[in-house]
């Protein structure tokens, strides 16, 4: 798969129409990097503030499986063979295979982009997967001819490895070793949640509760040594308390609580393997009012203390 190759036949609509329609504001050809990594997988990163609705073509190489994940920004495309327009929304995460599509069209709406794509030959994830036919979960049974394309919302792990890949503070040879470990700890992240799939393939709640849940799940992974409440996160998105807490754990499978318990063990784990802060200090920056507290969480979820954890 030549990256380089695809990179250049993207293309930015030309016509007058699409000038009207489609432009960028402080976008350079920054506005997608792609990165090939040594397991065979291509990162694709885009963060950008676009000022209106941007629109792109590109041909995809041939029998590849795109697994997305949209912080922010939403995107429509409307790929060969599928019959119906496909959104990208925010807080959601999509596994895409699309084996008639020559081209692909896709259209980024205006606002803060955030979204990070692993770009995967079908070739590679059939050999990932050659071991564990017996316990295959049916949404990683794919065809080669069959379009597929499953949604589901971006975990807490998701969310602060994302992150990471986006804040990594090494450069050079170690920058490369970082960059491929996160991508295989998201991707363990996704087939895990994949062979979970048939637990609830669709989630029966409307598209204004799920953007709602979506807009509070971000809300709880900001500012951690500010957080917001519960009952003021339910204001922002527009629901009461008790169901703000039912449609979160239907979609989410957990409470608002264990999501940001979760995101702020992630973000604790990282801090001690990637940081000079002491016990307490990365308590505070995650939201614990104590380094006890914080202990107390950490050692329950991963088995051992922080101090340890740091030392292996």
């Amino acid at each position: 798969m030549d990256w380089v190759f695809v990179m250049n036949l993207i293309q930015f609509e030309k016509s007058p129409e699409a000038k009207n329609k489609s432009t960028m504001h402080n976008v350079d050809e920054d506005f997608i990097q792609f990165t090939p990594l040594h397991s065979g997988i291509t990162l694709v990163t885009m963060d950008c503030m676009l000022e209106n609705p941007v629109s792109i073509s590109f041909i995809p190489p041939p029998e590849t499986i795109g697994i997305g994940f949209s912080l922010s920004g939403s995107m429509n495309s409307s790929p060969e063979g599928w019959g119906s327009n496909i959104s990208f929304d925010s807080g959601l995460s999509h596994f895409s295979y699309f084996p008639s599509a020559d081209e692909l069209d896709e259209t980024f709406s205006e606002g803060r982009l955030r979204r990070v794509c692993l770009m995967m030959p079908m070739d590679l994830l059939q050999k990932y997967m050659a071991h564990y036919t017996k316990n295959l979960s049916p949404s990683l049974e794919i065809r080669h001819t069959e379009p597929t394309h499953l949604t589901s919302p971006i975990t807490p792990g998701m969310r602060a490895v994302i992150s990471q890949i986006f804040e990594c503070p090494h450069q050079g040879i170690s920058h490369d070793f970082f960059i491929e470990s996160k991508v295989m700890e998201l991707l363990a992240y996704k087939f895990k949640q994949l062979g979970l799939h048939t637990r609830k393939d669709r989630i029966s709640l409307s598209s204004k509760d799920v953007d709602g849940v979506v807009h509070a799940a971000s809300l709880l992974t900001e500012n951690l040594d500010t957080p917001k409440g519960l009952d003021q996160i339910a204001r922002a998105v527009g629901m009461c308390r008790s169901k703000l807490h039912e449609t979160f754990r239907e979609m989410y499978g957990m409470t608002p609580f264990e999501y940001q318990r979760d995101y702020r063990l992630d973000i604790a784990k990282q801090h001690l393997l990637d940081s000079s802060m002491n016990i307490t200090e990365i308590a505070f920056a995650v939201g614990y009012s104590s380094s006890g507290h914080f202990t107390k969480a950490f050692k329950k979820r991963y088995g051992e203390l922080p101090g340890k954890y740091r030392r292996q």
